[in-house]
């Protein structure tokens, strides 16, 4: 088995969660969304901008 089908192998084998629908992450009219980021603890950070 080479490299890269032993490390997907093991990746599999790792305990997963089901994941669940918790809420929606909306700007303010006319903004749109240019990043966003989900912390170690669940947390969700998004940073919105008007376009020039």
């Amino acid at each position: 088995m080479n490299k890269d089908k032993e490390s997907r192998a093991a990746m599999l084998r790792l305990p997963t969660l089901e994941l669940r629908h918790h809420s929606i992450i909306a700007g303010v009219a006319g903004e749109k969304q240019v990043a966003a980021s989900v912390g170690p603890d669940g947390q969700v950070i998004a940073l919105w901008s008007k376009p020039p």
